[in-house]
């Protein structure tokens, strides 16, 4: 029997992911002309590599447990067996965040980065403020935390504001509005979930508990591998070309960010809505490949759409203001076009992800992610030695990402029966032809790309025709 009530939440839930976090992380985005102008190239590249340090801490130790706890949630039965896996999340939570402090106050010793304790903050926060979402999503309340994300994004950047131009404060600056904004984040969610009631020592269940862990473990070690795979480049172009390499390979990505961004509201519902069908019996096998090769159809699609876009906007988004970018980040518009490639393939990772966890086999998630990790780290290496620079950890990265995401298919056609009609395969020498009048051609050129883009998208995807058709009025007939 065909769930018809999962497309009608994937939209909806969808849409309410899109108001309340692609909005509000677009406006953070254009905070890059005050970033770029105030934060000196060298300052934004420690910056981003330390953040890149204090999420790594973070995902080894709190072993995603927000996934695990959002996935035995939405399949357990009765309210008192949701209770339980709430407890035991919320338990794990506050034991591992102790843990971290501890762990995170013997680097910062040993290392003693700048503001390191701004640092070990940052990665604390951004580890509760992900689980925390996720169990509040997993409640059905999507409305409060994306509205959580509205109002922490804007904190962040008013403190931003009056930190940078009232104060003249440098890249301190980002570290401390980003634990106002996410600290007050956490705590709405907090709230949401009632802790008061749910941390009961003696009410936990050691059977949940040790499932949760069971179920968490790879998980964190795969979250280490993914790292290795999206943000070990922010590292080693720091450590190996330069802190200013480093700035400006940190700007290029936050030009990736739009495409990340704007997946996030498809990818969230999808996530609540894999976790929900779960991996059912032999007998609906066929049923639930086809419901999952519809909806990754759907998404690689959009996903190949936006990209077409984007790179061709882009250039002529920097030729209409060029000042948007500080010159001295000059060096960041030739980074963009693989930026926006390298982003396009991370949400089609993420998007393959929940399904891994759906069917109970995250060990070959982490086998998926592990092998992309190890090229990532080899390419990037190889590439960086020989002269490539940010440029050649944005193109390593290209590379170990498809590889990842044509492993990941050929792993869930086995699990699920996944199946991807072939016809996407057209759509990377397209990429690439945008890519290429990116660098070579001018922006008048651009300009017909994009309009060239635009009926291409409309081709690609007939969901926006019909969408289209829906929107315009019905002519009246006889």
């Amino acid at each position: 029997m065909q769930n018809v009530a999962a497309p009608q939440h994937f939209w909806r839930a969808s849409l309410v992911y899109f108001l309340g976090n692609f909005l509000s992380k677009l406006a953070l985005f254009f905070m890059l002309p005050l970033y770029t102008a105030c934060i000196p190239v060298a300052d934004m590249g420690v910056y981003d590599a330390t953040t890149a340090i204090a999420v790594l801490v973070s995902s080894l130790i709190f072993l995603d447990v927000g996934v695990g706890v959002m996935r035995f949630y939405l399949e357990r039965g009765s309210s008192e067996e949701r209770l339980a896996v709430l407890r035991c999340g919320l338990f794990m939570l506050l034991v591992l965040s102790a843990l971290y402090l501890l762990l995170g106050g013997i680097l910062c010793v040993a290392f003693a980065p700048a503001y390191a304790p701004l640092v070990v903050l940052y990665g604390l926060l951004n580890a509760l403020f992900l689980a925390c979402g996720m169990i509040v999503r997993a409640r059905g309340y999507a409305t409060w935390y994306a509205a959580t994300g509205v109002i922490s994004t804007l904190l962040q950047i008013v403190c931003n504001l009056v930190l940078i131009l009232c104060f003249a404060r440098g890249f301190e600056a980002l570290y401390i509005s980003y634990a106002v904004g996410a600290g007050v984040g956490v705590i709405l969610l907090l709230a949401r979930c009632r802790i008061n009631e749910l941390l009961h020592l003696r009410s936990l269940d050691p059977a949940v508990l040790r499932r949760l862990l069971r179920f968490c473990l790879p998980l964190g070690i795969g979250s280490v591998a993914y790292w290795m795979l999206t943000s070990l480049g922010r590292v080693l172009v720091t450590v190996l070309v330069g802190e200013a390499a480093g700035g400006v390979f940190a700007v290029s990505l936050k030009f990736a960010q739009i495409i990340v961004f704007a997946s996030l509201c498809f990818r969230l519902a999808w996530q609540e809505i894999a976790f929900t069908k779960g991996y059912q019996s032999h007998a609906v096998v066929g049923e639930q490949g086809s419901y999952y090769s519809e909806k990754t159809d759907l998404f690689v699609r959009v996903t190949l759409a936006v990209c077409l876009l984007s790179v061709p906007a882009a250039r002529v988004g920097l030729w209409l203001f060029p000042g948007f970018i500080d010159a001295s980040y000059g060096e960041a518009r030739l980074l963009i076009p693989a930026a926006l490639v390298g982003a396009a393939l991370t949400v089609l990772c993420d998007f393959l992800e929940p399904m891994f966890g759906a069917a109970k086999k995250t060990g070959m998630l982490l086998l998926s992610t592990a092998l992309g990790a190890m090229l990532n780290v080899a390419l990037a290496l190889l590439f960086i030695q020989c002269g490539g620079g940010a440029l050649g950890a944005h193109v390593a990265f290209c590379i170990a990402a498809f590889g990842t995401v044509l492993l990941r298919v050929l792993l869930l056609r086995r699990i699920v029966g996944l199946c991807l009609r072939p016809f996407h395969i057209v759509a990377f020498p397209l990429v690439a032809a945008t890519v290429f009048a990116y660098h070579y051609l001018s922006a008048a050129w651009n300009i017909g790309v994009l309009l060239a883009a635009v009926v291409l998208v409309f081709l690609m995807l007939p969901e926006v025709r019909l969408l289209i058709k829906k929107m315009l009025p019905n002519k009246s007939t006889k």
